[in-house]
């Protein structure tokens, strides 16, 4: 990975090439703007991409857009999978807050803050949010765990790189 991707974790072009090959939209359905392809269709890619060790945002971006054709709303379906398809933009999954997979200890919260909320905590490891445009945040709210859509710009969002071997 060259010198100047990897603030990113993975190279645009190479993503940008996945887009225009249609990778970014195979979970999307037709009706959405993707080719809906289905899962077991991204399970194949994603087989070839664990076994070239790619570095990219994809799965990541399609488990995102999977969540956004199963519950989001019109307006955020039109906002992000459009987008999300065309490969302009890449998302993560901000679900972790220790080294383990543990649904039940997310402590990161979320409550309501006028006509929006204020999500509080911190999530990590995320992967593939360098420069993620959108964000599915995990966290807890008097309901129980929540998935909130979150711009990666918003403010108080801030990101570190994780120095990782993988």
């Amino acid at each position: 990975m060259r010198r100047e991707h990897l603030e990113l974790g993975f190279d645009p072009a190479l993503y940008r090439d996945m887009a225009a090959m249609g990778w970014t939209g195979i979970v999307v359905p037709e009706a959405d703007g993707g080719f809906g392809f289905g899962h077991a269709s991204m399970g194949m890619l994603a087989e070839e991409l664990g076994r070239n060790l790619v570095a990219s945002p994809l799965i990541s971006a399609a488990m995102v857009a999977d969540a956004l054709v199963l519950g989001g709303n019109a307006a955020q379906k039109q906002e992000w999978l459009p987008r999300l398809v065309a490969g302009e933009a890449h998302a993560a999954l901000a679900l972790e807050e220790g080294t383990r997979h543990d649904p039940a200890a997310t402590a990161l919260t979320a409550r309501r803050d006028g006509e929006g909320w204020l999500l509080e905590g911190i999530k990590r490891p995320v992967f593939d949010a360098g420069g993620a445009a959108l964000l599915l945040v995990a966290a807890r709210t008097a309901e129980g765990i929540s998935l909130f859509l979150c711009p990666g710009d918003a403010p108080g969002v801030s990101k570190a790189p994780l120095r990782q071997i993988d």
